[in-house]
C-alpha cells in the first residue's frame, strides 16, 4: 500500500508532481540512505586516524622528540574544540542538530587527542604518577562538559570511561600499574556502587528532561558495571545472601527500564545476568549430571528463542 501513497496524495493536489515523483522513489526503494553506513565509516576513520598519529608518533620519535609530538598534538586538540566552539549548536537541554555533517566527527578527534595527549605524557614522563587520580578526574569533567555542551554521546561515553577509571584509581591504595591491583582493590564492590551512581544520575536528569538521548549511554555503562561487579561477587563471595537477591533485583530493574525506554540492549543484558545467576546457583543444587546437561541444552535453546522472539517484537515497535 505505501507506493500507492505519493499518487493519492498528488490526486487530492496535497503535494506537486515533483514531490510524488520524489516520495515514489523512496516508497518503492530506488532511493535509499546510507546514513548509518556512513556514520559508522566516517566513526571508524576517526578511530584509524588517531590510531595513525599514535603509530606516527611511535616510528619517528627518535627524529622529533617527545615535546615536539606533544606539542603538535595538543595543537590539533585545541584546533578540534575552536572548530567546535565556532561552528557549536547553541546549548540546549534536549537533541542538538550537528550544524555540518563532520561537526559530531572533529568534537571526537578532539575528545580523543585529548586523551592520547595524556597518556602520552605519562608514559613518556611519568609526570602524572603521583596525582594520576586528579589528573583523570580533570579529563572526565571535561569531557562530560564537552558532551553536553556540543550534544555528543560518543564524548559522553568517553568521559564516564575516564569516571570509571578515576573512581578504580582513587578509592584503590593500590597503585593502578602494580601487578596486584586487580587482585586487592576490590574493584567488584566499586563497580556495584559507581553502577548504580550512574544509573541514578541518568534517570534523575532524564526526569528533568535534561538531554534525554543520553540516558541510554548511562543506563549501558551503569548496568554492565553493577551486574557485572555484582556477578563477580556472587562467584568469589560466600554472601550468596546478599548477592542472589542484589543480582535480581538489579535485572529485574533493568527488564522495567528496558520496556519502559524500549532499548532491546537494556533487556539483554538483563536477560544474560539473570541467566547466569540462575544457572550459577543451579550448578551448586544440580548434582545429577544427567539432570544438569538437561538443563543447559533446554536453558540454551530456550534462551535463544526468548531473545529472537523479543527482538522481533522490539523490532515491530520500532
Amino acid at each position: 500500500m505505501l507506493p500507492k501513497y505519493p499518487s493519492r496524495l498528488a490526486d487530492d493536489n496535497l503535494i506537486t508532481e515533483e514531490q510524488r515523483s520524489r516520495l515514489s522513489d523512496i516508497a518503492t526503494g530506488r532511493v535509499f540512505s546510507l546514513y548509518y553506513e556512513l556514520r559508522t565509516v566516517l566513526y571508524l576513520g576517526i578511530l584509524l586516524l588517531t590510531a595513525g598519529l599514535g603509530y606516527f608518533c611511535y616510528l619517528h620519535i627518535s627524529q622529533a622528540g617527545h615535546i615536539v609530538i606533544i606539542l603538535l598534538l595538543s595543537s590539533a586538540t585545541v584546533v578540534c574544540f575552536l572548530y567546535a566552539l565556532r561552528k557549536g549548536p547553541p546549548v540546549t537541554l534536549i537533541r542538538a542538530i550537528p550544524p555540518t555533517p563532520y561537526f559530531d566527527y572533529v568534537v571526537l578527534l578532539g575528545a580523543l587527542l585529548m586523551v592520547c595527549v595524556q597518556g602520552y605524557v605519562q608514559i613518556q614522563f611519568g609526570w602524572l604518577s603521583d596525582f594520576m587520580e586528579y589528573a583523570t578526574l580533570g579529563t572526565a569533567v571535561f569531557l562530560f562538559l564537552i558532551s553536553y555542551r556540543f550534544d555528543h554521546t560518543g564524548v559522553l561515553a568517553i568521559a564516564i570511561t575516564a569516571l570509571m577509571s578515576f573512581w578504580s584509581i582513587a578509592l584503590s591504595t593500590t597503585k593502578w600499574y602494580e601487578a596486584d591491583f586487580l587482585e586487592v582493590a576490590g574493584l567488584e564492590n566499586r563497580a556495584i556502587v559507581l553502577g548504580l551512581s550512574l544509573a541514578v544520575a541518568g534517570l534523575l536528569l532524564h526526569a528533568r528532561g535534561i538531554k534525554r538521548h543520553f540516558t541510554i549511554t548511562y543506563l549501558n555503562f551503569a548496568s554492565l558495571l553493577f551486574l557485572s561487579g555484582a556477578f563477580v561477587s556472587l562467584i568469589s563471595d560466600e554472601r550468596e545472601w546478599f548477592y542472589i537477591p542484589l543480582m535480581f533485583m538489579g535485572c529485574g530493574g533493568l527488564w522495567y527500564l528496558a520496556l519502559k525506554l524500549d532499548s532491546f540492549l537494556l533487556l539483554f543484558y538483563a536477560a544474560v545476568y539473570g541467566y547466569l545467576t540462575l544457572t550459577v546457583e543451579l550448578s551448586r543444587i544440580l548434582h545429577d549430571p544427567f539432570l544438569w546437561y538437561f538443563y543447559l541444552l533446554a536453558s540454551c535453546g530456550g534462551f535463544v528463542y526468548f531473545i529472537i522472539r523479543y527482538r522481533k517484537s522490539f523490532r515491530r515497535k520500532a
